[in-house]
């Protein structure tokens, strides 16, 4: 628990924070109060719809009084101070619906009892649903509804900057899925058909699709002249050329490949959506590296049983084809993935035994499967990471 004296607006913050609700959001008719307060104090402020809003907004005043532990660089110095919105139908009534207060006021305690911070884009997951009558179980943060971009900040006499985020309620596979988007992506192709007026009644727009028929498969398997990369490629020679290894060889470099970008969250919204359970453990798991850990994330058996071997760009989130399509893709120059696998191949057994009659050429196959190669291999992609930012 972030431990604190209770943290208040003052009182002239306070009434700068009204007027811009007032402004922006429509004149609030009623306030409903936080019973206890444990390092600050949230009220949530209900504007009733009107004319020009056909629909309730309820707007959290106090948890801008604390300031978020943002990251210390330049560009996050006035998002430490936020304040969320939600907006109902019309046909709420708060003896029903107070979930929304309650889910609000605990959103609003987040930053401060995880010393952490929040903004457009983050999602956050609680510990159940929110509700009987409302199945969400935790949401992701956008900006305001309003378009008129002053509606987003406040600023404060003192000078400092309030935020205001818009809170779009989520169901748990849909956190999953949506963790791989950026905000940009999930406010075109999900805000379009979620809505930022909360329906407590609609489906989970997860909740239909099955793993083993899901979006993801469909594309790489409906795909696959377009694929990044096929362990069936990389089996045939030891095949053909009698190589003394098993058929999880063929499958190393790509289940190397696919773990740094899960633990770089570079999955695509449908990958999460069907495997975003395994994705998860592996940047849990990515976060304390020890020696053991190749085995528990050993991503060879998943591509065999799951995608029969294949890398497929359906499989990444935009930022993650894009990158695919420098490192990896069928046009791709120097750097490339595979040429960088055969390069530590070679400083791994040295130009001698590289080029021995015992590899025949593929000595990339023969590098003994150890958490090593991985973190090795990662440190060089995180650096083609870098150099494909600088290049984009």
């Amino acid at each position: 628990m972030y431990d604190k004296e209770l943290e208040l607006y003052e009182e002239d913050e306070c009434l700068t924070i009204e007027e811009h609700i007032e402004t922006f959001f429509g004149g609030f008719h009623y306030v409903c109060h936080e019973m206890c307060d444990d390092g600050i104090h949230v009220d949530v402020y209900v504007i009733e719809p009107d004319e020009q809003r056909d629909f309730y907004t309820l707007v959290t005043v106090g948890m801008g009084a604390h300031e978020m532990n943002v990251p210390a660089d330049p560009i996050f110095r006035n998002k430490a101070r936020a304040e969320l919105m939600l907006c109902l139908p019309s046909d709420w009534e708060l003896e029903t619906g107070d979930w929304a207060v309650q889910m609000l006021m605990e959103l609003a305690h987040f930053p401060v009892d995880e010393n952490a911070w929040l903004e457009a884009g983050h999602s956050i997951e609680l510990d159940g649903p929110v509700d009987e009558a409302a199945a969400f179980t935790g949401a992701i943060l956008t900006s305001t509804y309003v378009q008129e971009r002053k509606a987003d900040s406040c600023m404060l006499p003192t000078g400092d900057t309030v935020q205001f985020y818009q809170v779009i309620p989520l169901f748990h596979e849909e956190i999953r899925a949506y963790a791989g988007m950026d905000l940009v992506d999930f406010t075109e192709q999900c805000l379009s058909y979620i809505g930022f007026i909360v329906d407590p009644k609609r489906e989970n727009t997860c909740i239909t699709v099955e793993r083993e028929y899901s979006e993801i498969q469909k594309l790489v398997f409906g795909n696959l002249e377009h694929c990044m990369d096929d362990a069936e490629w990389h089996y045939s020679k030891i095949e053909e050329k009698e190589l003394p290894l098993n058929e999880a060889t063929g499958y190393q470099h790509l289940a190397i490949y696919l773990r740094w970008c899960m633990e770089h969250q570079l999955m695509s919204a449908a990958f999460m959506q069907a495997y975003g359970d395994i994705a998860d453990y592996v940047r849990e798991q990515g976060s304390r590296p020890d020696n053991r850990l190749l085995l528990e994330c050993d991503l060879r058996h998943f591509l065999r049983e799951e995608f029969e071997g294949v890398l497929h760009p359906a499989m990444f989130n935009k930022e993650g084809q894009e990158f695919a399509a420098w490192y990896y893709g069928e046009d791709a120059e120097e750097p490339y993935f595979p040429a960088d696998i055969d390069r530590y191949a070679c400083a791994y057994f040295g130009e001698e035994r590289y080029h021995s009659d015992v590899f025949q050429d593929e000595a990339y196959l023969f590098v003994p499967w150890e958490e090593q190669y991985y973190q090795n291999m990662a440190k060089l992609m995180n650096k083609r990471f870098r150099q494909w930012k600088a290049k984009a």
